[in-house]
This record gives C-alpha cells, sequence and structure tokens, in this order.
C-alpha cells in the first residue's frame, strides 16, 4: 500500500514539474553542460585552455600553453602581444624565476601591416594601430574605377589627440589616367606615445564616387632578422636574440 501511495506521490510531483523539468534539460544542453563536464572530467587544466581559447590570435592562449607544455622555462621569457588584448603570460610566469631578456613570446607578429581606414564624412579613420608599430611608412588608396584624365589630390596624414587632428604628413600626389591604385611612401617614426593612436586621412578634392579603399602601412619595431626562431605557428612566434 505504501509503495503504491509513494509511486502515485512521485508522479504527481513529475506531472507538476514536468514543463520545468523540460526547460531546465533545454537550458543545460543549450549551454553545452554536459560537455563541459566531460572536458572538466576528461582534460586538466592545460588541455582545456588549448581546446577553448585561440590559438593564435587575440590573446593568443593556446599557443602560450603550447609552449609552456613543450618547453622548459628556466626563467620567464618575455611576452609581447601585437594586438590589443589581455597579456597571457599569467599562464607560465613563475614569480620565484628571473626574467629572460634573450627569449621571447611574440603574439600575432607581422614586421609590417596593412590597416584598413573606415571612411566617416569624407575622413578615412584608423581607429587602432598595432602595439608594437615603430614607424608609419605609406598609404595606399585603391580606386573604384581608373581615371580619364590625370588628377591631383592633395593627402594629408593627421593624428587624433584629444579631438584635435594634427597633421603629420601632407603631399600632393598626381594620379595618372589609366590608374587603379597608388602607394604613396613616406617615412614617420610613431613608436612614442600611448599604444592607443588615433589616425585620420582626408583627400581633396575628395569625391565619394573615386575612392575604393584607403590603407594605411606601417612598419612593427621588432625585427626577426635580429632572433632566432624556436617555434613558430601562424603568426605567433617563440624567439631567441641573437648574440
Amino acid at each position: 500500500m505504501k509503495i503504491k501511495t509513494i509511486r502515485k506521490n512521485l508522479k504527481n510531483i513529475i506531472n507538476k514539474n514536468l514543463f520545468l523539468l523540460i526547460f531546465i534539460m533545454l537550458l543545460l544542453v543549450s549551454f553545452n553542460f554536459f560537455q563541459n563536464v566531460f572536458h572538466l572530467i576528461k582534460y586538466d587544466k592545460n588541455e582545456r585552455l588549448m581546446r577553448n581559447s585561440e590559438f593564435c590570435e587575440k590573446s593568443s592562449q593556446g599557443f602560450v600553453v603550447y609552449l609552456k607544455e613543450n618547453y622548459n622555462f628556466e626563467e620567464n621569457p618575455l611576452l609581447l602581444n601585437n594586438t590589443i588584448s589581455p597579456l597571457s603570460d599569467w599562464v607560465y610566469f613563475d614569480f620565484k624565476k628571473k626574467i629572460e631578456k634573450k627569449k621571447l613570446i611574440l603574439l600575432n607578429y607581422e614586421e609590417s601591416q596593412e590597416i584598413d581606414a573606415k571612411l566617416s564624412k569624407s575622413l578615412f579613420l584608423i581607429n587602432q594601430t598595432p602595439p608594437l608599430m615603430k614607424n608609419i611608412i605609406g598609404i595606399k588608396i585603391n580606386l573604384k574605377n581608373t581615371l580619364s584624365a590625370d588628377q591631383s589630390f592633395l593627402i594629408r596624414l593627421f593624428k587624433i589627440e584629444d579631438g584635435k587632428k594634427n597633421v603629420i604628413h601632407s603631399e600632393d600626389i598626381l594620379f595618372k589616367k589609366n590608374l587603379i591604385s597608388k602607394l604613396i611612401q613616406f617615412n614617420l617614426d610613431e613608436m612614442k606615445g600611448s599604444k592607443l593612436k588615433l589616425y585620420g586621412i582626408d583627400i581633396k578634392p575628395f569625391n565619394e564616387n573615386i575612392f575604393q579603399s584607403v590603407k594605411l602601412l606601417v612598419q612593427n619595431k621588432i625585427e626577426l632578422e635580429k632572433y632566432t626562431i624556436i617555434e613558430k605557428k601562424q603568426n605567433c612566434y617563440y624567439l631567441k636574440k641573437n648574440d
């Protein structure tokens, strides 16, 4: 009799809370609860970091974990990231060890880069530059169509600080007919100052129907030829400085 009563009460509880149980199960599935629990049990901390983090982009934790697993760091190598992201040196850093100045972990790095400028009210804006930028070495302008005749344009590069535009390069450039792209080369030292730098490029006379895109060309400060590459994956490096 007691067993029948217990079964009946259990059935009533399930019937009354069926919707809630289904909702909880759907919620757990949508957040990959069971898969996450499986990974938590199967993999250790470093394996989970490699599987769940970007390998060589943004913070590049995957690459840093890979190095920690494959190299015995007798001292803490210096870490530099060429994107605006949290540093990942916490993965390996040991406060009991010294910093190894000749060893370098370099993330998301290219020696030279082309940075797209976004058009805003006839001004081409560059809202983010690489943290390791050394020099601005030029501007590349692509046209939507070839010009039917030669035409001159005034190209000005601004650094935007405290809402003010300061001209750092200005040049009259002749665009010849049948031209589809123009490379303007110069060299400006931009190593000093904040890593969060804003630039603007304007073109006079401006015609939205002429210009397809504008790119800022930059050179970054780490010269790879001065280092021996110990490990390289995509644009991430583990380096040793040459004597």
